[in-house]
């Protein structure tokens, strides 16, 4: 038992660390420069060079880097470049609206695929059991942003209803 919660330990740190690494990394090949974008389309080089050594972005990789981590560690997500504020401040301003939305979600889920799964089970290899089972994959098939425009193409442009 010692030895799987180890292995288990070693094998979170080690994903924590690539998530991290691969997060760090692909900040910085983004084609947007955010320092550029911040200081506005007008600004002189200067300031967006100033702007540069304000964040810490002039210094060599490994420094932004274990910065980077040391933040991370603390709790310090940044500051974001588009509203100002901490990033920690963003996300929980946002977060109730996610949770009712993700607990919907999950809730129609379970009213759904609840009655679709004993419909299926009690008349298994019937017409009804065949409808289950196309409705469930193409509901597992359908990527989220297509649905979600959809919706609102219906609810919104057609019925009016937001």
């Amino acid at each position: 038992m010692g030895r799987y919660l180890l292995r288990r330990l070693v094998t979170l740190t080690v994903t924590i660390a690539g998530i991290m690494v691969m997060t760090f990394f692909t900040s910085l090949v983004v084609p947007l420069d955010p320092l550029a974008s911040l200081a506005g389309p007008q600004a002189p080089p200067e300031t967006v060079e100033r702007l540069r050594a304000l964040y810490g972005f002039d210094q060599p990789l490994y420094v932004q880097f274990g910065r980077y981590v040391a933040r991370l560690g603390r709790g310090d997500l940044g500051v974001s470049f588009q509203t100002g504020r901490p990033v920690l401040q963003d996300i929980l301003t946002y977060f109730p609206a996610t949770l009712e939305l993700a607990t919907f979600a999950i809730l129609l889920g379970i009213c759904v695929g609840i009655p679709l799964g004993v419909l299926s089970a009690v008349y298994q290899n019937r017409l009804i059991d065949q409808f289950c089972r196309v409705l469930s994959l193409v509901g597992v098939s359908t990527p989220v942003f297509w649905l979600g425009l959809v919706l609102m193409l219906i609810f919104y442009f057609k019925l009016g209803w937001l």
